[in-house]
């Protein structure tokens, strides 16, 4: 077998003209990848030892990147689950082809990540830059009178949640479009802030900025995940974390601005 596969290898890469990766082989057939990572497909005639002509044609066999796995072992993990529920008789390679793919660590669900968006944006607890925020609303937002409507024009407007459901399918794209924006604005703000150096007496204010890089992040990884996972049916409940997100941002916004303007100071004092 090993012998009849470098038989195939060379004739395809002879008749191609690069050297090939051949992934698999049937009888008469052959997967491989050329060196600029398309596939391709290849026949021919083996008898007696010998590969006959060769013919190349590209193959029709759909590839997916590995960011994309995350959407297809979702999807086949909900199909498994239905036919399970239903009675279906299932393959047993079905079953082992998905095991190998699934990662303990992955989010395959769009309910998981919204529950995790939830979370973030009802969090009051250690947030350092939450607390500052609640406590001092009045007196940050006074202080920063004239940037406030420019910080959160940043943020996107549109209520999604507010929309009537019936009609969200026909806003699917501006959904996406806005939660890229939201994933922008964070990574704004960690860019914006990572940089700052405070007074040594302004120590509180380093705390700030890392609670705030680590929400910024954490937001913008689940913002990526929702965007991969998302089907026609999770638009409702994608819409209402996009709006309560939104609300998070404007206020993260805020905060970010006000220590950049703190470190400003602590920059001239000095």
């Amino acid at each position: 077998m090993e012998a009849r596969i470098s038989l195939v290898e060379a004739a395809v890469t002879a008749e191609v003209g690069v050297t090939v990766e051949l992934l698999a082989t049937r009888d008469g057939g052959a997967l491989f990848r050329t060196p600029d990572g398309n596939l391709h497909e290849a026949t021919f005639v083996f008898a007696n030892g010998v590969v006959g002509e060769v013919a190349v044609q590209p193959s029709t066999i759909p590839v997916y990147e590995a960011a994309a796995l995350p959407r297809l072992v979702g999807d086949e993990l909900r199909t498994l689950t239905a036919d399970l529920i239903d009675g279906k008789a299932i393959e047993r390679t079905r079953v082992r082809s998905l095991a190998n793919l699934v990662r303990t660590d992955e989010v395959y669900r769009v309910s998981q990540v919204i529950l995790r968006i939830d979370e973030a944006c009802a969090a009051t607890g250690d947030e350092h830059w939450f607390k500052l925020y609640e406590a001092n609303q009045e007196k940050i937002r006074t202080s920063m009178y004239g940037q406030i409507r420019e910080l959160e024009a940043h943020v996107p407007k549109t209520a999604y949640a507010k929309l009537p459901k019936a009609r969200l399918t026909e806003f699917e794209s501006e959904l996406r479009e806005s939660m890229g924006i939201l994933a922008t604005v964070m990574e704004d703000i960690i860019d914006g802030i990572r940089p700052l150096v405070f007074a040594e007496d302004d120590e509180f204010y380093g705390a700030i900025r890392e609670s705030l890089i680590a929400e910024a992040q954490l937001l913008h990884g689940l913002l990526a995940k929702a965007g991969e996972l998302m089907r026609a049916e999770d638009l409702e409940r994608i819409a209402v974390a996009h709006d309560g997100l939104c609300g998070r941002a404007k206020a993260m916004e805020v905060v970010s601005a006000y220590i950049m303007g703190r470190a400003k100071k602590g920059a001239e004092a000095n």
